[in-house]
């Protein structure tokens, strides 16, 4: 049986194959390319968002007394890791179901006195209120860092997710707008914080070229719905999976990962263009049924819809259409299983002054994703409101065939 991959870029094999003409310079051309999309003055390459994210909060812990972050109560377990491994403290504060946003009245409210930073990741395409935020901040005097991880390409008030606030972010690995086999960069702004920042440089990681675009052209087969049941089979493959884990390498960007980058970039405009397109047709699906919350951006933005983001008001009915999604193979995920404050492992690290979150145990109870990528056919979104419509009727009953 075919199946779909939740997200995927779909990138031709040809293009997976741009790691083998690199000739050495491809990070710096990265870097600049970086920089300029992000209306940033310097920019440096990792070997993981993640890594970038962790470099840049212990750069910026010297900068400023505390020790406390801003996460959203619900977002991408790789955000709380950073901060555990920059030896920080998480904050969360709750979002709305309804942007998988901060709420304006939590940005007017009162912060904690040992918070430095917010970091703002946006969730499956769908930017934050970027302008707010920065205001918020800067009257707080806090350090705002643009996370574009899930939303590159995405606008607020006409700028670029990634070129608000202080610093800005970039991913480039599996499961990201640009999915390519790892890396990603750091964005400053200001000549303080980009010195201080490059003034320790990490080392470049070293990888062949023939492996990378080994692993370039194996990750761009390995998503075809086809092939994908095979791959998802493998017991090593843990496509999907999502954990807070703070133990990671942090290092530089090879030339050869950052060749396949580069070429990504050159596919952006049609790869967007395709995600928004089916983004709007499973709105317009689901859009007329009960019992669900379809997070959607405010009218200054423009959303990317790395995946679709549909919230049930009953946490039953969400588990009853996870199950017969993924029975019928059309890459249904349930994402982040907890929010923030609840995960197991973090509790010593998570400081819940901002308390309570309701928002986000709401998310955490009844979403689910949809793919957007370009693998995804009209006749699969008809599928997916079926399966949704027939479930929210039955009132999360799994009896039916």
């Amino acid at each position: 049986m075919h199946r779909l991959p939740p997200v995927a870029t779909m990138t031709p094999v040809s293009a997976a194959l741009a790691p083998l003409g690199s000739r050495g310079g491809e990070r710096e051309i990265l870097e600049r390319e970086t920089a300029d999309r992000l209306s940033g003055d310097r920019a440096l390459a990792f070997n993981s968002g993640r890594a970038a994210l962790t470099w840049l909060l212990t750069v910026l812990a010297g900068q400023r007394t505390g020790g406390g972050v801003i996460v959203p109560a619900y977002t991408c377990y790789s955000v709380p890791s950073a901060i555990v491994r920059s030896g920080l403290r998480i904050y969360p504060m709750d979002i709305d179901p309804a942007t998988l946003d901060f709420a304006p009245k939590d940005l007017d409210g009162h912060w904690p006195t040992d918070v430095f930073a917010v970091v703002s990741p946006g969730l499956f395409g769908l930017p934050a209120d970027l302008t707010t935020l920065e205001a918020a901040c800067r009257d707080k005097h806090v350090f705002l860092i643009d996370d574009a991880a899930q939303t590159w390409g995405a606008t607020v008030d006409g700028r670029a997710a990634g070129s608000f606030g202080d610093a800005g972010l970039a991913s480039f690995g599996r499961g990201k707008p640009l999915g390519g086999v790892g890396g990603g960069v750091l964005v400053t702004r200001g000549q303080a914080l980009g010195d201080a920042v490059e003034g320790s440089r990490p080392v470049d990681t070293k990888l062949n070229s023939l492996k990378v675009a080994f692993k370039s052209v194996a990750g761009a087969l390995a998503v075809r719905r086809w092939l994908f049941p095979m791959v998802q089979a493998l017991p090593f493959v843990t496509m999907g999976v999502n954990e807070f884990k703070p133990e990671f390498a942090v290092g530089g960007l090879s030339a050869a990962r950052s060749a396949l980058i580069l070429r990504l970039f050159s596919m952006q405009d049609a790869l967007i263009a395709k995600r928004v397109r089916m983004g709007e047709l499973v709105r317009e699906a689901l859009s007329d049924i009960p019992g669900l919350i379809l997070p959607a951006p405010r009218e200054n933005m423009t959303a990317t819809y790395l995946r679709f983001p549909v919230v049930f008001e009953d946490p039953a009915d969400r588990d009853a259409a996870l199950m017969r999604l993924s029975a019928k193979g059309l890459g249904a995920t349930r994402m982040y299983p907890k929010p923030v404050h609840q995960i197991e492992a973090a509790t010593e690290y998570v400081h819940r002054d901002m308390g309570p979150f309701p928002g986000a145990e709401k998310i955490a109870m009844g979403i689910l994703t949809l793919p957007t990528h370009p693998g995804v056919r009209e006749r699969d979104i008809a599928r997916f409101a079926e399966i949704i419509r027939r479930v929210t009727r039955a009132g999360g009953d799994r009896g039916w065939g």
